[in-house]
């Protein structure tokens, strides 16, 4: 239910949110000051629940709340989504939803409360950071608007909504040759998602052009152009410009994996290996380190940031296979790293097993040694069992 709901209240929010900026509080003409933020808000707890729910019974009530916003009917969504909250108070897409209504009514302190709890319970989410950003925008609270659509590109520098929503805050402070940098890249990004990647390169350039030296919004221009330079299968240019992306924000965690996926499908392993172990040491936030035989194989449960280092005696001249598979079919997305005994990676993979699944195939030990195998996420999804099979020669198992 939890990726339904989530692609659902996307839909929901940049439906609703279409006019937002013009009923934004206009407290900003050109010349005066920029409002003191506000202290962070405090989330809203639920009511506690009058008897236990099942989860079919929090499902249907979440559907029937869901409904009712989808009519307009936001008060009716908000009253039945308090007794969603009240049986699961852990459910990050009941607290966007009631939150989303809350917005709508023009409440828009209790819209950013109910968005900080789901932050707080999914704090990757970067569409999260940008429906609390709009709620934001509308009360004029314009700097800590600014801040969350700031984290939302951190997260995703693909998400032309917070493209666009901090373009359009930008406008209103009067910062409009910023302004323009982010709305030409939100406009590159719809014309990526269209197809159309021609348009969406010279859109990209545009930006470059206009970012001046603003290495941030320097950084998300090259990395989209590199995308769009992927998809068109230059794969020179799409490494130059991701190199680009990093060196202008050398924390981008997204420009390391992408160049990583250029790097292997251009047939280099060992420097895809070296940027993929990059990209997961930026996001580690949990590590587990285990030694295990080769030919043996591990379930590794898989959450962001989730980083298992698997450690195995090899030998030189050995071929090994590593796989990394989705285990349950949820769209969890291997990331997998094979370093040798001095930490040093030689080889790397995203999707090359199929699917979303990572495979390093009949790959030859280089010396004798202790080996590591990293194994982490990419893009596709963060949560769910991954099988991690160290396969081998059989002279070896």
């Amino acid at each position: 239910m939890k990726n339904r709901t989530i692609a659902l209240a996307i839909t929901l929010v940049i439906a609703l949110s279409l006019g937002v900026f013009s009923t934004l509080p206009g407290v900003l003409a050109i010349g005066e000051v920029t409002p003191t933020p506000a202290a962070q808000p405090q989330p809203t707890q639920p009511p506690a629940p009058a008897e236990p729910l099942d989860d079919a019974a929090v499902e249907a009530l979440f559907d029937q709340a869901l409904s009712a916003f989808q009519e307009g009917n936001f008060e009716e969504a908000i009253r039945v989504m308090d007794e969603v909250l009240a049986a699961d108070p852990e459910n990050a897409e009941a607290w966007i939803v009631r939150g989303l209504a809350y917005g709508q009514q023009g409440d828009f302190e209790r819209s950013i409360d109910d968005v900080t709890q789901a932050i707080l319970l999914v704090p990757w989410a970067w569409d999260f950071y940008t429906f609390r950003g709009d709620a934001y925008a509308q009360a004029g609270e314009f700097n800590e608007a600014l801040n969350d659509y700031s984290t939302a590109l951190e997260l995703n520098p693909r998400y032309a909504q917070a493209h666009a929503s901090r373009s359009a805050v930008l406008r209103l402070l009067s910062r409009n040759d910023e302004a323009r940098i982010y709305e030409t890249i939100a406009q590159g990004i719809a014309s990526f998602e269209n197809g159309s990647g021609v348009d969406a390169v010279g859109l990209y350039s545009d930006a470059i052009s206009l970012a001046g030296g603003d290495e941030r919004a320097l950084a998300y221009a090259y990395y989209n152009r590199g995308l769009a330079f992927y998809t068109l299968e230059d794969l020179t240019s799409a490494i130059e410009d991701y190199t680009e992306a990093a060196r202008n924000y050398p924390d981008m965690h997204d420009a390391y994996l992408a160049r990583g996926i250029a790097y292997r499908e251009d047939g280099d392993i060992e420097l895809a290996g070296v940027d993929f172990l990059r990209r997961i040491e930026l996001l580690e936030n949990e590590t587990v380190t285990e030694t295990v035989p080769l030919g043996d194989t591990r379930d590794v449960e898989m959450a962001y940031g989730n980083v298992y280092r698997l450690s195995f005696e090899g030998r030189g001249g050995d071929n090994v296979t590593l796989t990394a598979r989705d285990l349950e079919g949820v769209s969890v997305d291997p990331l997998i790293v094979l370093l040798n005994e001095a930490g040093e990676p030689i080889a790397g993979d995203d999707d090359f097993g199929g699917g979303l699944d990572s495979l390093i195939e009949d790959f030859r030990l280089p010396s004798d040694g202790i080996y590591t195998l990293v194994v982490s996420h990419a893009n596709g999804g963060f949560n769910g069992v991954v099988r991690v099979t160290l396969g081998c020669t059989a002279d070896i198992c």
